[in-house]
């Protein structure tokens, strides 16, 4: 019996040992649990509070007017799931509600008014609550608030030592200002709308180093581009909406030879029917990495400078960069960097497919027609695909190569040229061999071949030449002699000392085939009669040397590159018979003081100008710093149409000797800029204005004293 008992002693013993163990563990990791379940919470890093109980599946966002009046609902948020915040209604008579923030003195988390929330922490009591947070005035800078940014630049609450300076907007405003060389700021939109439809200058003029981030530039004007980017300028788009909303307005932004990048998804928008969305002059640097530009009535992108569109990493997005135009998506005279995204255009992605200068390794440039809301755009991208090589066979082609993906068309195919020969088609030899056409299908990569049939351009007493130099080799010294065309000529020429030569043109047009060459280099006489010459040359279209005499006699001639119509270099040049020549001149040429005009004068040079018109769209239409003549003097008539000089700044800018004895000068600056000399006896200067496409044009004609 003892025996028995003790037994059953030792077996209660170890049942309680085993039941207090179980106990311990039982506490030991409840008290564990307990205690995460107490830890400190937060949301996005911020401490809320302790948890009193396990996660809840919905939880009470309180919202306290801190200050304003009025009252709002709670609302409920699940938790892990992002929501809405329901939209501010709480009103203050002092001040605008900007944010909201998860502390009274708004040094929590800030909010955006519906913005978005995501609750992934544990909060006390299953609460979270937010605070209005209130600004008396729109632009808060370093804890000071103004009515505009403009008053904050006047309280020099900007420095001038590149300190990086925050400027938040808190509500629309209007405002038209200047960010100066020096300024380094930090514009934070906060998704409002900062315009300018007040008066006649950019909502911003960037000299300095700018940001603009999280909103709305916009204007209504016709007479200034939205954003402005200096020369000194280095700008930054970021989630920033660019706008220009006047079908005779100018560009959504203006990069006048700064710097500028725009990323984050940014959006720039303009439906002005006269001018790119994006304009990037000759000295401006631009880099598109994520972005949207987009022009329904004229070009997205207007190119002179140096452009990059997406980032070389080898992961090509045709998505991160969009850009669109009704004409083309970029209208580029300088080669550019193509990495990502897609350029698309009703007339073509590009005005000149051989402009891409580099691509992504191992990647090609491929285009195709795309609907795009009813509408047919030609869309350009890069992928992977098989190369197909265009030899022109002697000749010149602007796409040398392009990809296609395996089993497609070949697509539009480019036209060759060479001088002297007409074009017959694309073969897979020089000789004989299968004919290329759009249709052809590309299974692999391949190189094509232009074949040529050979062609009469010129004539010179009765005796035919392929080419206008061809006819000038076979001219006899110090004799004038006529070459008159029988077709249409691509080619450059260069006219010797001692050739006096007549190019009649014979109402065929007389053009190039390479954007890198001048198209006539004269140091000779010549006259060029009765046609057409058109350039898109990075050239002048013809350069008259100091010992060059040219006469322009009834002649077209269109430059739509970056220079100049003539360059005459210390030559003498004559224009008459109703000519007509325009340029898109730019920028100043490094042997010169002035800026360029579709005329440039330099060296002594004397010139002119009996008869015409004479227009550019971007600068002066003559700029002179030798000799210039306009009209007849003493014929006892003062013709204020027979010479008419057009220039988007001045009609005539002018260092050297001017006399004024017919015609008209119109410019946007001035009519003319510098001294005339001497003017037809018996008038006097008359100055006036007109208004042409809108613009208002400054006017210089003579009339008779009265």
């Amino acid at each position: 019996m003892l025996r028995r008992y003790k037994n059953k002693r030792k077996i209660r013993i170890k049942y309680f040992i085993y039941v207090c163990c179980i106990f311990c563990i039982v506490f030991i990791c409840n008290t564990i649990l307990s205690t995460s379940m107490r830890y400190n919470s937060s949301i996005n890093g911020e401490v809320i509070g302790y948890a009193k109980e396990n996660r809840s599946t919905t939880y009470n966002v309180i919202f306290n007017a801190n200050g304003g009046t009025g009252e709002m609902d709670n609302q409920n948020i699940k938790y892990g799931v992002t929501d809405t915040l329901a939209e501010n209604t709480f009103s203050n008579s002092d001040s605008i509600f900007y944010e909201w923030n998860t502390k009274e003195d708004g040094t929590g988390i800030s909010y955006d008014n519906k913005g978005s929330i995501h609750i992934s922490s544990i909060l006390e009591d299953n609460i979270l609550n937010l605070y209005a947070m209130w600004a008396s005035k729109a632009v808060e800078v370093n804890g000071q608030y103004y009515n505009t940014i403009t008053e904050a630049l006047n309280d020099n609450a900007i420095p001038l030592d590149k300190t990086e300076t925050t400027v938040n907007v808190l509500m629309n405003i209007e405002d038209s200002f200047s960010i100066e060389d020096g300024m380094n700021v930090i514009l934070d939109l906060h998704g409002n709308t900062l315009s300018n439809n007040s008066n006649k200058k950019a909502v911003i003029t960037n000299k300095g180093i700018l940001t603009v981030l999280n909103g709305t530039v916009k204007t209504a004007l016709s007479d200034a581009a939205t954003i402005n980017n200096e020369g000194t300028g280095n700008i930054t788009f970021d989630n920033a909406r660019i706008l220009m909303t006047s079908n005779s307005g100018k560009q959504a932004f203006y990069n006048n030879n700064g710097t500028a990048e725009i990323k984050g998804g940014s959006y720039f928008h303009s439906v002005s029917s006269i001018r790119a969305t994006v304009h990037n002059l000759a000295y401006g640097k631009l880099k598109i990495t994520n972005g949207t530009i987009i022009s329904p009535n004229y070009e997205g992108v207007y190119n002179l400078g140096t452009m990059t569109i997406g980032t070389q990493n080898n992961d090509v997005d045709r998505t991160t960069v969009t850009i669109r135009g009704k004409t083309y998506g970029i209208d580029s005279t300088k080669t550019f960097d193509f990495y990502d995204g897609s350029s698309m255009g009703i007339t073509d992605a590009f005005n000149d497919r051989g402009k891409i200068k580099n691509k992504e390794e191992g990647h090609s440039v491929t285009y195709k027609e795309e609907d795009v809301d009813g509408v047919t755009y030609i869309v350009a991208y890069l992928f992977e695909a098989e190369s197909v090589t265009f030899d022109p066979n002697g000749g010149i082609v602007n796409e040398p190569s392009r990809g296609v993906e395996t089993g497609n068309k070949i697509g539009t195919l480019p036209v060759p040229a060479k001088p002297g020969h007409i074009f017959d088609a694309w073969y897979t030899s020089k000789t004989g061999g299968e004919k290329i056409t759009e249709d052809t299908i590309i299974t692999s990569s391949i190189t094509v071949y232009a074949q040529w049939f050979k062609k009469d351009i010129a004539k010179v007493n009765g005796v035919t030449y392929p080419t206008i130099q061809d006819a000038m080799k076979n001219i006899p010294a110090n004799t004038k002699t006529t070459i008159t065309l029988i077709a249409d000529t691509q080619e450059y020429i260069t006219v010797s000392e001692s050739k006096d030569i007549v190019i009649d043109l014979n109402n065929y047009e007389f053009s190039d085939f390479d954007t890198k060459y001048t198209l006539i280099k004269n140091y000779g006489t010549v006259e060029i009669k009765n046609g057409t010459i058109n350039t898109a040359s990075e050239n002048a279209a013809i350069d008259n040397e100091v010992t060059g005499k040219l006469i322009i006699n009834n002649t077209s001639i269109n430059a739509t590159g970056q220079k100049q119509v003539v360059y005459n270099n210390g030559g003498n040049l004559e224009i008459t018979g109703n000519s007509h020549l325009t340029s898109k001149t730019t920028g100043t040429p490094r042997d010169a003081t002035l800026e360029r005009g579709t005329i440039q004068n330099i060296n002594n040079g004397k010139v002119t100008i009996l008869e015409g018109i004479i227009e550019c769209s971007t600068q002066s239409a003559v700029s002179n710093e030798g000799t210039l003549i306009i009209g007849v003097k003493g014929d006892g008539n003062i013709d204020t149409d027979s010479v008419v000089m057009v220039g988007k700044t001045y009609g005539i800018i002018s260092l050297g000797t001017l006399s004024f004895y017919d015609g008209i000068a119109k410019g946007i600056i001035d009519s003319i800029s510098g001294t005339i000399d001497d003017i037809e006896d018996d008038t006097q200067i008359k100055n006036d204005t007109e208004v042409i496409d809108s613009d208002t044009y400054k006017t210089t004609v003579l009339e008779i004293n009265q």
